[in-house]
């Protein structure tokens, strides 16, 4: 058996005894699959390590690696969204409890793996126990799959006999509902914003510039400056107004689910800011409560990833006031009602490192928040 039929078993194997399982939290899931995995090696006597979050490069580790040797042969990465019908049993706490921008950032996630040659198959699986999100358009190359009893999975597998492939040539040129785009542009080449292809590493540069149909060009130095290039041309011209905002990234979305690419205020339909927002700080410790405020206001930090620990005994922000060693925090500062930061540092150093530190738990690039 090789590893991707060995994944892929102990994944029909947990949809087949879903309801014989009672999963809280993220890691349940992880841990349930591991062992599954673990027990289907050793029976079949295969050569494989089953590990959880293995390195595969700086501050980049996926929920499940089964490893060949030195090789990565299969990576995953997990999303759990419990059933509503169970609120009871989580204290009637906040829900939803995944973002669907976290869903989305695991399959970068497991694309990258397989772009960077950190992996040979990559699979993001998102459980959603009570069916909250499975009415939504699945990511380009992801499917929703019916588990039964109300459990839907979105399944991603990237590499192996399902690498990525983008639409043929044809279908409607709709950026948003076409998925991957088609052509890779060659130096001084022109070519239409649908066919433009984005499934490549993380580490390849964005276009130079983008050419508007009235002849006007604009430089492009990041791949956010395509998207800020394109809107504030349709507004010169006068194509987008505030009549047309909010633009939504998915227009069949509740309201108070939605996203927006544009908006005439920097806050989406579910009240979160947008992202590249700023925060007012008036002391150095005001760093770590704002760095907690927006991480998790932008989806990055959930209860599911909750404590975020600072030493042995130490909590840097848990949902409630208490470290491990039951010691209550010192400088507790209540973010919201599911979020306390410990605000007791050793001073301004200490207080950046935790910062860092709550990041990187994060999976957010340290570098990408600038401080002034």
């Amino acid at each position: 058996m090789d590893s991707t039929a060995l994944f892929e078993d102990t994944m029909a194997w947990l949809r087949d005894s879903y309801m014989e399982h009672r999963f809280f939290v993220e890691r349940d899931v992880v841990w349930t699959a591991q062992l599954h995995l673990l027990r289907e090696a050793e029976r079949a006597k295969l050569p494989y390590r089953i590990l959880n979050d293995y390195t595969l490069f700086e501050r980049t580790r996926p929920d499940l690696a089964i490893l060949d040797g030195g090789a990565v042969e299969v990576a995953a990465e997990f999303k759990y969204e419990p059933s509503r019908a169970r609120s009871a049993e989580f204290g009637g706490g906040k829900f939803p409890v995944v973002d669907w921008r976290s869903v989305e950032r695991d399959v970068e996630r497991v694309r990258d793996y397989v772009a960077q040659g950190k992996a040979k198959t990559a699979y993001a699986v998102f459980i959603d126990e009570g069916g909250h999100f499975a009415g939504g358009a699945p990511h380009p190359g992801s499917e929703w799959r019916d588990w039964g009893n109300g459990v839907w999975a979105l399944w991603t597998k990237v590499g192996g006999d399902a690498a990525y492939k983008a639409p043929p040539a044809g279908d409607a040129p709709d950026a948003l509902s076409s998925g991957e785009p088609r052509q890779v542009a060659a130096p001084g080449e022109w070519v239409p914003l649908p066919h433009l292809n984005v499934n490549l590493p993380a580490y390849a540069p964005p276009p130079v510039g983008v050419r508007f149909p009235d002849d006007s060009e604009r430089p492009v130095r990041s791949w956010k400056d395509l998207l800020f290039g394109v809107a504030s041309w349709l507004a010169s011209v006068g194509e987008l107004t505030e009549r047309e905002a909010p633009v939504p990234v998915d227009a069949r979305q509740p309201q108070g689910r939605r996203r927006y690419i544009v908006s005439a205020a920097p806050v989406h339909g579910s009240g979160k800011p947008f992202d590249g927002s700023r925060r007012e700080l008036r002391r150095w410790d005001d760093l770590l409560p704002e760095v907690a405020r927006w991480l998790w206001d932008s989806g990055h930090l959930t209860s599911t990833s909750l404590p975020v620990w600072s030493g042995p005994t130490r909590y840097i922000a848990d949902a409630s006031p208490t470290h491990s060693h039951r010691k209550a925090f010192t400088r507790p500062h209540r973010v919201n009602e599911a979020l306390v930061v410990e605000k007791d540092t050793d001073g301004r150093d200490e207080t950046r490192r935790f910062a860092i530190k709550l990041l990187e738990h994060c999976r957010v690039d340290p570098s990408s928040v600038l401080v002034r």
